[in-house]
């Protein structure tokens, strides 16, 4: 073999390694192309069946096994289930509430109240009450106090002198109980005010005029039985600066019941009118005329019955009494500031009085004895006379018929 044919042979060689090269070559990338087509023919049919089931989903309303329903009854009972925790939450807050509030009632039950009042005269302080059982005892001791002119009691508690405040717990709430054991229980237990001393026996009074009276069938009842001071309930005058409770006005409120001895809890009451209303029984002359400052009394249009007593008068200084629209019977009360032997009446001060007339037996009051000087407005009137006198100018007119 010539060198020319050895050269063809090693070209023809080489050449052939050249082109099997190549071939690997595009081999590789013809490999890699089909897998890169592959991967997004995968891409596209899960595309595809993913449009497939939004599809399906709009048309058919369900997601492979899970209908619209069935998601609307899984959202309905999450709500639910939310809800029963959020209820059951709030009832077991309410009921650990309730718990502790008996527990701190039933844990002042135990302290016992003795019964014996201190002699000593309160306190000019105003403690803001902790312990109910010094209120309490405070309370008992003031009502002690109060006495008539015979120096008896104006209002019994012998039968709550030994009581402790656990048996007050519950009777503020118990229509069965007098007016002055629903008071004090609220006063003890339910009343959120800080009432110091110098308001105790105010609050007190009023409260069982609340109870005496029918409060929740008042007209208007206004802070009554509020956190609020006294000097905020509807119908309450005071002077705040000295802590009095100086006047107390609930004409036409709807009032019902009678009067009860009580009243004389308002030791600083100058002025007491409840006209127009639906009290009835006699009126508590001792407990009225035991009131230092009560200087006008206004019980006019009410269902009043019996006699008019002297001792309604006994503070002296009583000089407005207006009792018309009654049916009080009896004759007007003589002496101790009424009038004398003569029938003049023997006031002591400028007086304002007004009065049904009646024979005094059936029909009333007989006024027949009773005159007015110059220095008073009387109003009284018979079938026979009338005497009028206003602003110091006197007129009689006698045999009006």
């Amino acid at each position: 073999m010539d060198v020319e044919q050895e050269m063809e042979n090693e070209r023809r060689v080489g050449a052939v390694h050249v082109s099997g090269g190549a071939s690997k070559e595009k081999l590789k990338m013809s490999k890699e192309k089909m897998k890169i087509e592959e991967f997004n023919d995968e891409e596209d049919v899960r595309d595809e069946k993913k449009n497939l089931l939004f599809q399906d989903y709009e048309k058919t309303g369900s997601w492979g096994k899970v209908s619209k329903t069935d998601v609307c009854i899984i959202v309905v009972l999450a709500v639910l289930l939310i809800a029963g925790i959020i209820t059951a939450a709030v009832f077991l807050v309410e009921i650990s509430s309730e718990n502790n509030d008996m527990k701190s009632k039933e844990s002042i039950a135990s302290i016992d109240y003795t019964g014996e009042l201190p002699s000593s005269s309160p306190s000019s302080a105003a403690p803001a009450y902790m312990d109910p059982s010094i209120q309490l005892e405070d309370a008992l001791l003031a009502i002690e106090r109060l006495r008539g002119p015979d120096g008896a009691p104006i209002v019994d508690i012998s039968a709550l002198s030994n009581k402790n405040v656990g048996f007050f717990i519950g009777k503020f709430e118990s229509p069965s109980a007098s007016p002055l054991v629903r008071a004090l229980s609220w006063i003890l237990l339910d009343d959120q005010a800080p009432v110091g001393e110098n308001w105790l026996l105010s609050r007190l009074g009023l409260v069982t005029l609340y109870f005496a009276w029918g409060g929740t069938e008042w007209t208007n009842q206004t802070n009554w039985l509020s956190e609020k001071s006294v000097c905020e309930w509807y119908g309450v005058t005071c002077d705040r600066q000295n802590s009095k409770v100086e006047e107390l006005n609930l004409n036409n409120n709807n009032l019902t019941g009678s009067i009860p001895n009580e009243i004389s809890l308002l030791t600083d009451m100058y002025a007491l009118w409840l006209k127009d209303n639906h009290l009835s029984g006699t009126m508590p002359a001792t407990a009225l005329g035991s009131l230092p400052r009560l200087a006008s009394l206004y019980l006019s249009r009410n269902d009043f019955t019996g006699q008019v007593e002297k001792a309604l008068r006994n503070n002296k200084v009583l000089t407005t009494l207006h009792l018309d629209g009654n049916s009080f019977t009896g004759e007007w009360p003589r002496g101790d500031g009424w009038v004398d032997d003569n029938g003049k009446s023997v006031f002591n001060l400028p007086a304002s009085i007004a009065v049904d007339c009646g024979n005094g037996k059936e029909k009333g009051l007989d006024l027949s004895r009773c005159s007015c000087d110059i220095h008073m407005s009387c109003i009284t009137c018979t079938q026979k006379y009338c005497v009028l006198v206003f602003e110091g100018l006197l007129m009689f007119l006698l045999d009006r018929n």
